[in-house]
């Protein structure tokens, strides 16, 4: 991945909030679509699924929509959630590119 998208993506993730009542996993995958980029599976199809546990953390792959091919780099995304706070309704999530 070149070094200008790597940082316009990374810089659109830090935009996400850090704090809310769910992990924000549309937002980010909104990024993500914004910078030309899609989440895939590993058998190259859209990502779908969901994220669930009160602490977790997914790597999820990249392809690049313009240069056609499957990125090196991978969306990582954390989450802490109300239990692991000790703050009910509250979820804590980290997203970046490595």
């Amino acid at each position: 991945m070149k070094t200008t998208l790597r940082r316009q993506l990374n810089n659109a993730l830090a935009a996400v909030p850090s704090y809310g009542n769910s992990v924000p996993i549309g937002t980010i995958l909104n990024m993500v679509n914004l910078c030309g980029l899609t989440a895939i599976q590993e058998d190259g199809t859209p990502w779908s699924g969901f994220l669930c546990g009160d602490v977790g953390s997914c790597s999820i792959q990249l392809f690049n929509e313009a240069e056609k091919k499957v990125e090196k780099v991978a969306l990582q995304i954390q989450w802490w959630g109300p239990h692991h706070l000790g703050r009910p309704g509250v979820w804590e999530t980290n997203c970046y590119i490595l």
